[in-house]
């Protein structure tokens, strides 16, 4: 029609496509497919267990295409437009917008029928499939995939296990990657699930803010706590605890003082654990140079690099505010 048009685009960045057809009009309906990684699917699949995780999890691209994860995107909302996380915006794109524009974004969750297509789509390819997904205790996320994998897996007659991993962004991250190696390294299922239990337990979370804004925004502060951390200039610490609720543990009064919290509670972790960790990683609300910061203390304490440094996906940003950074570390 004169006011509608549909386009079929084949390209490598999706994101650059989308943000010049955004200045052309309004976006009303997105839809990509990864057709590298479905033809590798078919022709060069690298396991009997799929993976499959959300982009709240961080995970760099090239460890996505290397183990072959599938990654449902969250949705952001930027007044009328939408956009898939990490698809047809990028972190960087999503960062950019933020600070050129007063709108406050949403986010959105996977919907049901998003996690029903893409294990629809899994169990024609897999003997069986594992979802691991943000913690529920933070969004009905989980809950979408777990009725989805359920809902197939009677259909079908297939083995979908859906995991709660009780943590989000790098924390989620460490969780996803621990998993994709163990496929890849022929693990069984019923391994990897009871595995995935105790790895759960021993992976440490612990984000430095700068704010408490965004966590009153999203209903985890109460207004009265933040005009009280507004007046002492608070930049508390956040942290994870084993039922996947997020929960303030320290209250530093400066950036750098929330920064060095974080560090102390990461070498509080690695003297419980005897210096003995499977790994660490970092993602960061477009704060680089925290992330480094963490990174060159983390491999002087363990002699290790980080599994790996990423930037988070908007969903940590709208919830807990840019220049936010997640150390996660997993014991062995």
């Amino acid at each position: 029609t004169r006011t509608k048009l549909r386009i079929h685009i084949h390209t490598d960045n999706p994101s650059n496509v989308f943000a010049k057809l955004e200045n052309k009009g309004r976006l009303v309906y997105q839809k990509v497919d990864d057709m590298v990684m479905q033809k590798d699917i078919v022709n060069n699949r690298k396991a009997d267990i799929a993976l499959l995780t959300d982009s709240a999890a961080d995970i760099p691209q090239e460890l996505v295409d290397k183990y072959q994860i599938q990654v449902v995107p969250y949705r952001v909302q930027f007044g009328e437009q939408s956009f898939l996380d990490g698809l047809t915006l990028s972190s960087e794109d999503f960062y950019n917008k933020l600070a050129n524009t007063k709108e406050i974004p949403q986010s959105a969750q996977p919907s049901y029928h998003d996690f029903l297509n893409r294990y629809n789509y899994l169990s024609s390819h897999y003997p069986s499939v594992i979802g691991l997904h943000l913690s529920k205790a933070m969004s009905g996320l989980w809950s979408n995939s777990f009725r989805a994998g359920n809902a197939i897996a009677k259909q079908q007659d297939k083995d979908i296990s859906v995991i709660n991993s009780k943590r989000l962004t790098s924390g989620e991250g460490l969780l996803v990657l621990r998993t994709a190696e163990a496929i890849h390294q022929g693990t069984d299922k019923e391994t990897i699930v009871k595995n995935l239990n105790e790895w759960t337990d021993k992976t440490h979370m612990f984000v430095s803010t700068r704010t408490l804004k965004y966590m009153v925004r999203s209903g985890r502060v109460s207004p009265v706590k933040a005009a009280f951390g507004k007046l002492l200039n608070l930049k508390p610490v956040i942290s994870v605890n084993n039922e996947g609720k997020a929960e303030v543990v320290a209250k530093p009064f400066t950036a750098n003082g929330s920064v060095n919290a974080v560090l102390k509670f990461a070498k509080q972790v690695l003297a419980n654990a005897d210096n003995k960790i499977w790994g660490y990683a970092i993602s960061h609300a477009d704060n680089e140079k925290v992330a480094l910061q963490y990174a060159e203390e983390m491999e002087k304490l363990t002699g290790m690099k980080p599994k790996f440094i990423s930037r988070a996906a908007p969903v940590l940003a709208l919830h807990v505010g840019r220049g936010v950074v997640a150390l996660s570390i997993m014991e062995s």
